[in-house]
């Protein structure tokens, strides 16, 4: 009889560190990344992610023909990156969440960077998270399109009751972060997370343009900030439900930091476990 491989969602918004954490997860032993980790994805792979956006269940028999390409066992599990869509029905994982001005300055569209090609994008997405806000986002300009919809989906995110990821705590303090994400995954901790950026050739870049090779760093944290001061202001005025709901603070000099008792909903470890060598 087939085991059943269970499947984990990474519920984010695009442009909010998703292949800085595929990448990480994916050499672990009993992880297998689904698709949007490298530049380009299999036809393979493109079909399984195309079945699994509409897949109910939380887990899928071992020996489903489109996994035929994949290297799956009975503790094997799937990660799927869920971050240009809404899911139809309930699905387990967790919530990876970066501040709204980084997000926003992250994809160019504030500069109005190749317009077009951004809008198509806003276009596409909106139709897979949320038809019914067409009709309005189809007359705004790209940047206020673009926060609506992303406070939209990152909202509807937070009343999951999901286990939530700070993109700027993953980047500061990843070993206690990965730490908590394994247990969440009940896959255990393995030494190699930490030098993931190793597994890969010098330079090799993967979805978004991401340095693969490179290893997890800060330098992105305050890039927002070449964004003018009014671009900003109005960031924050269409998005600032969700630095509200996932405690987020903006400083005088538009610094942003995630409030030191935020609640993340991970699942404290039992007594019994605290003892184990985990980080």
């Amino acid at each position: 009889m087939a085991a059943d491989i269970p499947i984990f969602h990474i519920a984010s918004f695009s442009r909010s560190g998703e292949t800085l954490l595929l990448r990480t997860l994916a050499v672990h032993s009993r992880v297998e990344v689904v698709h949007n980790l490298f530049d380009s994805d299999s036809p393979e792979d493109l079909r399984l992610v195309k079945l699994l956006k509409s897949w109910s269940p939380t887990a899928i028999p071992s020996d489903h023909p489109l996994l035929g390409h994949r290297h799956v066992g009975p503790h094997t599990v799937l990660v799927l990156k869920n971050a240009v869509w809404e899911h139809d029905s309930p699905f387990q994982g967790l919530i990876l969440v970066r501040n709204p001005f980084s997000v926003i300055a992250s994809t160019g569209v504030a500069e109005d960077l190749v317009p077009e090609k951004r809008r198509v994008k806003v276009d596409r997405w909106c139709s897979n998270i949320d038809p019914a806000m067409f009709g309005y986002l189809s007359t705004q300009d790209n940047l206020t399109a673009f926060c609506l919809l992303y406070a939209r989906k990152m909202a509807a995110l937070h009343a999951t009751g999901l286990p939530i990821v700070h993109y700027e705590r993953l980047v500061r303090r990843p070993r206690g972060l990965l730490g908590k994400i394994c247990r969440h995954l009940s896959i255990g901790w393995e030494p190699q997370l930490m030098k993931a950026h190793s597994r890969y050739p010098e330079g090799q870049r993967g979805h978004g343009r991401i340095v693969l090779s490179d290893p997890i760093h800060c330098e992105s944290l305050q890039k927002h900030k070449r964004l003018p001061e009014d671009t900003l202001y109005r960031i924050y005025g269409l998005t600032s439900v969700i630095f509200k709901l996932y405690g987020y603070e903006v400083s005088a000099d538009l610094s942003v930091s995630v409030r030191e008792d935020f609640k993340d909903r991970f699942r404290r470890p039992s007594r019994a476990k605290r003892g184990r060598a985990e980080p």
